[in-house]
């Protein structure tokens, strides 16, 4: 009786197992924030301009100065601080064009609190 199952436990264990990690990972990642390499990163379907657009509007929305913006192919980075002279550092990375990551950085600790405080701020100009 187990000869008939082989082929269907073959096909599981090569091809089905292997992929659970990977759509459990993924499913955990479009869910929520990633901390990264001192970064808070996510990725939202909306376009670099429109990502750039809802920056712009959360540093004029909390009153903070925009230090500096450069754009360099598919990226563009922008440079703030915050009142306490704790720096901001976005970087927008256009996947596609309707897809784009975000990650943030805060001060030289890489302040984990301000950095998902002002990715909330952001998505709420989504």
């Amino acid at each position: 009786m187990l000869k008939k199952f082989r082929p269907v436990l073959l096909f599981l264990s090569i091809v089905v197992l292997p992929a659970c990690p990977m759509v459990l990972a993924g499913g955990a990642a479009g869910g929520g924030y990633i901390w990264y390499d001192s970064e808070i990163t996510r990725v939202h379907e909306k376009s670099l301009a429109e990502m750039t657009a809802a920056v712009k509007l959360t540093l004029k929305g909390l009153g903070l100065p925009m230090v500096d913006m450069s754009r360099e192919g598919n990226e563009m980075k922008i440079k703030s601080e915050f009142k306490d002279g704790k720096g901001i550092k976005v970087k927008l990375e256009r996947i596609d064009n309707q897809m784009t990551l975000i990650g943030i950085r805060v001060g030289v600790a890489r302040n984990k609190e301000r950095a998902r405080y002002f990715m909330e701020e952001v998505e709420k100009h989504l």
